[in-house]
């Protein structure tokens, strides 16, 4: 699929950066879980939310919720995501990965606590704050 809109960015942005997860967008995939895996390694992004516009950039914040078969596999996909998002905007290379030129920042901003399901795999939401431009 041709990257098309903001939520096809990030979908592939974030599947770049961590590379072992299934990244679906919530038009693809309305929801994941024990009774909805996509894969043993998950990545559901929601919808944006206006958050900001000035002049031409505007800031989107979109929740991600994170499906993992441990709390190490979980940390190691936050630590993707940051580490993702801080090649992202100093434009260093991420491999396979060419930056759509209206994406221009993304960030980490918070999370919520993560929980354990009955089968023992680990879930969270973490909330990124992505600039894009309109034109």
């Amino acid at each position: 699929m041709v990257d098309a809109t903001h939520l096809d960015y990030i979908r592939t942005f974030l599947g770049k950066v961590h590379t072992t997860a299934t990244v679906k967008h919530y038009t693809e995939q309305r929801k994941i879980g024990e009774g909805d895996i996509i894969d043993t390694s998950s990545m559901l992004v929601y919808p944006g939310e206006l958050i900001n516009v000035y002049s031409n950039i505007i800031l989107l914040r979109y929740k991600v919720t994170l499906f993992e078969q441990s709390e190490a596999l979980m940390i190691t996909a936050v630590n993707d995501i940051i580490t993702g998002c801080w090649k992202l905007n100093t434009r260093q290379t991420i491999t396979s990965y060419t930056r759509p030129a209206t994406f221009i920042h993304a960030e980490v901003v918070l999370s919520n606590k993560p929980f354990v399901t009955k089968l023992n795999y680990f879930w969270c939401d973490i909330t990124l704050d992505c600039k894009f431009t309109t034109s």
